[in-house]
């Protein structure tokens, strides 16, 4: 597990009992967010320094640093594949990086205000991203063809992510809202019931449930088909994420024993 702080810092954590593994340090401005590649080889950071920085995850070691955004970086996610990088920044801009070199492939142009939120599709041909502007963009990643934007929010939107089969896209906006849309840009559903804004939104593995987070402190649980709020306690919220997580724990031979016995008892 990897955490990011205010004063430039990265940290690794093991997850069977908390120990802190390794502080990872060279940025000069507060990290925004984290994340690991999908064999959780490297580690990507996106930081207020305008830089993303790729780490090695067994010994902490720096591989590169990519340059080339004019603005904060809040956010990177890598590829279904683990070969490229996408980055969501303060300069309206998205960027798709290749891990292997640090190239910049291309620069995705076409939101009027910062970029807070990005996503890849399954597939990996097609990305999502959240902007300020208050819309949504789905970008062909090969060429960054501007394939739709997808207007309905009345502020800022901040966090977006395709449902696992890929046809649906959900957005968490400042307007206190989360939104369900079709990939060829048609809003589906409106989930409303928080209170302030909503900063990040994800899909159940089975593309049924969608959590939302926001500033007034909640996460809320709303189904897929219904549009119905699902109790929110965390007691519930951590039973129902071990299920979701069951046969992850239990069949993935790169667990060890302790990190298959986390959901035991709950």
């Amino acid at each position: 597990m990897a955490s990011a702080g205010g004063e430039g810092w990265v940290k690794l954590w093991r997850t069977r009992d908390g120990y802190m593994i390794k502080t990872l340090l060279g940025h000069d401005h507060e990290v925004n967010n984290v994340s690991f590649s999908p064999n959780g080889d490297i580690l990507a950071s996106a930081s207020a320094d305008a830089t993303i920085k790729l780490w090695r995850v067994k010994d902490g070691k720096l591989i590169r640093t990519l340059k080339g955004h004019y603005g904060e970086v809040f956010r990177v996610t890598f590829s279904p594949k683990g070969d490229i990088l996408a980055s969501a920044s303060r300069d309206n801009t998205v960027k798709i990086w290749r891990v292997s070199d640090g190239k910049l492939l291309r620069t995705f142009i076409g939101h009027t205000n910062a970029v807070g939120g990005i996503s890849f599709n399954p597939q990996g041909d097609i990305l999502a991203s959240a902007s300020s502007d208050k819309t949504i963009k789905l970008w062909q990643v090969k060429d960054g063809k501007l394939l739709q934007t997808l207007q309905g929010h009345t502020e800022a939107v901040w966090g977006v992510t395709f449902s696992p089969q890929g046809n649906m896209i959900a957005s968490a906006s400042d307007d206190s809202t989360v939104k369900l849309w079709s990939v060829d840009g048609i809003e589906l559903k409106t989930f409303s019931g928080h209170s302030e804004a909503v900063s990040d939104v994800s899909f159940s593995p089975d593309g049924k449930m969608i959590a939302s987070s926001s500033r007034d402190g909640t996460i809320k649980l709303w189904r897929v088909d219904s549009k119905e709020l699902q109790t929110t306690d965390l007691d519930h919220l951590l039973i129902r994420s071990c299920r979701w997580l069951h046969d992850y724990l239990k069949n993935n031979p790169k667990l060890s024993n302790q990190e298959r016995d986390l959901c035991d008892g709950i």
